[in-house]
């Protein structure tokens, strides 16, 4: 995907309600949350291999992407 493409996806999903929320604890930005989405479905890279790439843990890679499909799933 390219950056133009990339960012356009950005502002679109950025305005889901899944990305906000009213807790203390600030979410990971959009654009890297799904980038860790593209990374996912978009390489042989396993998930640990993903972890250790970007420095987070299993458990945060399945969160981004169930968060990324969801708003990428209510699109119409």
């Amino acid at each position: 995907m390219d950056s133009l493409n990339f960012q356009k996806l950005v502002l679109t999903l950025s305005t889901h309600q899944i990305f906000h929320n009213n807790s203390c604890h600030l979410q990971a930005p959009v654009e890297f949350q799904l980038a860790i989405f593209l990374r996912r479905i978009g390489s042989k890279e396993n998930i640990f291999e993903i972890c250790s790439r970007f420095g987070i843990a299993e458990g945060t890679v399945y969160l981004y992407c169930k968060r990324v499909m969801i708003a990428i799933l209510s699109l119409k």
